[in-house]
């Protein structure tokens, strides 16, 4: 047993050891800054400013493809071999199932009729009666209005180069047509053959070939034959080709000017109409981020508000309120100055690193809370201005060095992911939190030092000038208003400055927290939402829809929405073979086999085959017998002449070699359900590659332009597991090094893991699916955990109590206050996202939100339980630090023990029994006089604040007549110390 105790003492001794290196250090640097506070203040605001002018250089990327998929992708290789054997055809031969990427077009839906919801395009009747005329959008004037627009589009015109485009420069053509689907069915014969009942639906065939109306159509009304009847919905689709893309770009922008007015100025008949170019994400989801700019300046706003009225106490000379201020300030300066350098150094920029300040403001503001904090408790020595800043960065550079260091080594991490909107957001975060935690320890400190000379110096926190205290004014029968405004004195007694929201916690969460009975309710709630988190972690999808990347208000979401509930998503899946195989013999037969296979997979559409081999079967093209068939040549001959003469459209899908006696790729296509879920497309696409990659004869793969977006939502798990789980290895390890004890470490990586698992579960409840965006809060939630339950097991090391209990309640005493105002500074920080439209604020504030809380309650609610519980013991009380790890002071800096508060309470008793005040209201002793009571509250920093029972000790003030008497007592008057040159040599 005694060895145990033993061994516990050394652990803990360890501790100490390690604190007191790193806090000597960072002593001598705060006197550094303390000495030269000027310097420490002008050179890094003009540096910061400096660096922020780089945002003008600043370099956006809106590239959705590359953003989100993973730079490792499948997809990538597929869709280059997919380019090799079948180039683009969109100038001569338009195919839209054949594309290699989502095609370049612009797109017109027209609804008749109001806000009713409408069903897809099914042969079940709508929830709105089409077969009335307002609904139904063949009436002739709703054709004519529809057809107006139309010709409007066609007419629009491009200049660039010095040259004249027009959409019969730019459009996919086929069979030597500009290809605008759709348009057909506003054609006045068309319109003809409806009324007459002579339109199948949905399969219909004209002189351009067969055709699927469904595509086209939605809220359709059919009779039971089969006959289109009405619709409600419209879609028409102006496709561009691939060669001209930078010119159907600019002819997009101008095609989005022209609907968007006659969209404000709206159409007649009651015809709606929703619109979008291939273009439109990436345009409003740099919109839906920068729209929201104004929020950030709010923010700002806000935070100094909250800054001020948690650090105003004491009174017009102690108060902290413009100093809270400098701290907002320099957190400001710090993200400004990474944005700028990164830009500089020419990294891209991705429109959601918009959230960044947000968080590291909160960040800043929490270390500025610590080093406040530890100002406030510096009062017990009797030091100039820059010795007491090096004691306040002795003791709380530790805090905000663990602070910083886990969170920016989690974002650090977090540039290791493939998903490059990812890498770029940790990139510029992680700069971000190293900026600030550089300029709150010279910039910030150097406000503490200038606020430290306006305190001891006695001055009032607006005017600067000394001035007497409240008692003085009392004594001169002023009125209340001045007493309180004008009237102040240098603080005596550690926490003196403090105000109510810094004092309540240290008071009032100890006696809470460490009942017994309230120790057991706070478990079972602890239990509880755990076992909530776990369930809504197992039950959260991955996956990202696109469509709430952007602002509700936009119309692209318009368009999507539209889309989705009107036509839904049917993906064409080519089956690729890009090898030369004989499809006469057996090799053929397992293309069929696997091309069978694919159409019984439940999303597929099973009636649905588009391929040539299929079809050339049936011609009286193929071969008459096998053995004619198992010929190449004779194959590809045959082949070659259906395909010129009855299958124009199916020589996309065929890649003959030079001679033309052989085919050496070829391609076909089956159609899924009409499915709009992500997450069952992603299961479809990986069964699809583990059909084609079981073909042991020759190589298949299988391609859609769309599985570019769905390699995000089956790799973001595997990615963020493998990015946590090394952000935690790594926490574990920066933790072991800050606090050398094993049992709490492991209290700090379990608190990761518990509230890792709150954020995954939450999300679920909080309607909100697992992706690249949700990955990064993941990351940050790492970061913030560490830092609040880092604090608390740290507090409670320091303790010199013996007992669990004794030294839980001395950790909540001394690290809840700085928790607690932490993380609301951060809450508040974020409040202002919730009136936000853009998905990606809104999904940070709750989940941010969620970490905050969860992270807190954890530190704050059960941790001290536990501590009370197993934590470790101090076996030797008052012996705890080894005598070569004790913190040695300089030897001007004096540490005032009981023996001089006892002798100096003595000798203030002497004095109350003095001269008595006379009539006209003085005092025997001067103590009204300026500058007694500027002498008077320099001496009173002999109090020390010892914490028992979780409550301050409180002394009365030591105020001794004269400088004899600070002589007699063996101390110095600090403010004498910080008045002068004399601190500053």
């Amino acid at each position: 047993m005694q060895k145990k105790r033993r061994l516990v003492f050394q652990i803990d001794n360890l501790y100490i050891c390690v604190k007191d290196k790193v806090s000597e250090t960072f002593y001598k640097f705060g006197v550094l800054v303390g000495r030269h506070p000027v310097w420490f203040s002008v050179v890094p605001l003009i540096v910061c400013l400096g660096l922020g002018c780089g945002i003008l250089a600043i370099n956006e990327n809106v590239d959705t493809e590359k953003l989100f998929t993973p730079q490792d992708s499948r997809i990538y290789s597929d869709r280059q071999r997919l380019r090799d054997n079948f180039p683009d055809s969109t100038s001569w031969n338009f195919d839209a199932f054949g594309l290699s990427e989502v095609p370049t077009m612009a797109v017109l839906l027209f609804r008749r009729g109001g806000k009713d919801k409408v069903k897809t395009n099914t042969f079940e009747t709508a929830d709105v009666d089409i077969d009335q005329q307002q609904y139904n959008i063949f009436e002739e004037k709703v054709m004519d209005v529809i057809r107006g627009v139309i010709k409007k589009v066609e007419a629009i015109q491009i200049k660039n180069g010095g040259k004249t485009y027009t959409v019969l420069d730019i459009c996919a053509r086929s069979q030597d047509q500009c290809v605008f689907n759709g348009k057909s069915i506003t054609s006045p014969s068309f319109k003809e053959r409806v009324d007459n009942g002579t339109v199948p639906y949905p399969n219909y065939r004209d002189e351009n070939g067969p055709s699927d109306l469904s595509f086209n159509l939605a809220g359709v009304k059919a009779s039971a034959t089969g006959v289109l009847v009405a619709a409600r919905v419209l879609k028409v689709r102006f496709f561009w080709r691939v060669d001209q893309k930078k010119i159907a770009k600019l002819w997009n922008i101008k095609f989005l000017e022209l609907v968007s007015t006659l969209d404000k100025e709206g159409l007649p008949y009651d015809v709606t109409i929703a619109y979008s170019t291939s273009e439109s994400l990436e345009h409003e989801l740099l919109e839906g981020t920068s729209g929201d700019a104004i929020y950030f300046g709010l923010t700002i706003l806000l935070m100094s508000s909250y800054s001020i009225l948690v650090s105003t106490g004491g009174d017009v000379v102690s108060t902290r309120a413009l100093l809270a201020c400098g701290g907002v300030l320099a957190a400001f300066l710090g993200i400004v100055a990474s944005l700028g350098l990164l830009s500089l150094c020419g990294t891209e920029y991705v429109n959601f690193v918009g959230i960044m300040p947000y968080l590291v403001l909160g960040i800043g503001v929490d270390d500025m809370f610590l080093m406040m904090s530890a100002w406030g408790e510096s009062f017990q020595y009797n030091v100039g201005t820059p010795e007491r800043l090096g004691l306040t960065f002795s003791k709380a550079g530790v805090g905000i060095t663990i602070t910083s260091v886990t969170d920016f080594l989690a974002f650090l991490i977090g540039i290791s992911s493939s998903f490059l909107a990812v890498k770029l957001f940790c990139l510029f975060t992680a700069f971000a939190v190293l900026a600030v935690y550089i300029v709150n320890c010279t910039l910030f400190g150097a406000c503490l030092s200038l606020h430290g000379d306006r305190v001891f110096a006695g001055k009032h926190c607006l005017t600067c000038r000394p001035t007497q205290s409240r008692q003085y004014f009392r004594n001169q029968k002023a009125n209340c208003c001045k007493v309180y405004c004008c009237g102040g004195s240098v603080p005596t007694k550690n926490f003196e400055d403090e105000s109510i929201c810094e004092k309540l916690p240290r008071y009032i969460l100890p006696r809470l927290i460490l009942n017994p009975i309230v120790k057991v309710i706070i478990l079972m709630a602890f239990l509880s939402y755990l076992g909530a988190a776990v369930y809504g972690a197992i039950q959260l999808k991955p996956g990202m829809k696109y469509v709430d990347l952007v602002l509700r208000s936009s119309y692209y979401y318009k368009y999507s929405t539209w889309e989705q509930e009107y036509y839904g998503e049917r993906l064409a899946i080519a089956f690729v073979v890009d090898k030369e195989i004989n499809y006469g013999a057996e090799e053929g037969d397992r293309f069929r086999e696997v091309l069978n296979e694919a159409q019984r997979d439940p999303l597929m559409n099973s009636k649905f085959l588009r391929c040539w081999l299929h079809q050339f079967s049936r011609s009286p093209f193929y071969p008459n017998t096998s053995e004619a068939a198992a010929d190449k040549v004779q194959f590809t001959q045959g082949l070659l002449q259906y395909l010129k003469l009855m299958d124009k459209l199916s020589l996309n899908d065929v890649k003959f070699d030079a001679t033309n006696t052989s085919v050496l790729a070829s391609r076909c296509f089956v159609l899924t359900k009409n499915d709009v879920s992500i997450f069952k497309q992603a299961d479809m696409m990986i069964r699809m590659r583990e059909l084609t990659d079981g073909v042991k004869e020759y190589t298949m793969f299988v391609f859609q332009p769309v599985f570019i977006m769905l390699e995000h939502t089956i790799a973001i798990l595997p990615s963020t597991l493998q990015t946590i789980g090394t952000a935690v290895a790594v926490m574990f390890l920066v933790t072991a090094a800050m606090l050398p004890q094993l049992l709490m470490v492991s209290l700090v990586t379990l608190n990761i893991i518990f509230i890792i698992t709150c954020v995954f579960g939450f999300m679920y409840f909080l309607d909100l699916t697992f992706s690249g965006i949700s990955m990064i809060h993941i990351l940050m939630s790492v970061g913030f955990s560490v830092d609040f339950s880092a604090h608390i097991c740290a507090a409670y090391l320091m303790s010199d109590d013996t007992h669990r209990e004794d030294r839980a309640r001395y950790a909540l005493v001394h690290a809840s206050g700085p928790i607690f105002n932490g993380g609301m500074s951060s809450l508040v920080g974020v409040s202002m996202l919730m009136l936000s439209e853009s998905y990606f604020f809104i999904s940070f504030f709750k989940i941010m939100s969620m970490v905050i809380v969860a992270g807190a309650v954890n530190s704050v609610f059960f941790m001290p339980i536990v501590l009370s519980w197993i934590g470790p013991e101090n076996p030797d009380q008052g012996s705890r630090r080894d005598s070569s790890c004790i913190p040695q002071l300089p030897p001007n800096v004096e540490i005032l023990d009981r023996e001089v508060e006892k002798s100096a309470q003595e000798e203030e008793q002497e004095e109350k029994k003095g001269p008595k005040e006379d009539a006209s209201g003085s005092t025997g002793n001067a103590k009204g006089d300026a500058g007694s009571n500027s002498a008077d509250a320099g001496r009173g920093k002999k109090n020390r604040v010892d914490v028992e029972e979780g409550e301050p000790e409180q002394h009365d003030d030591f105020q001794p007549e004269s400088n004899d008497s600070a002589v007699e007592t063996g101390l110095t008057s600090p403010r004498k110390q910080s008045s002068g040159s004399a601190p500053r040599s």
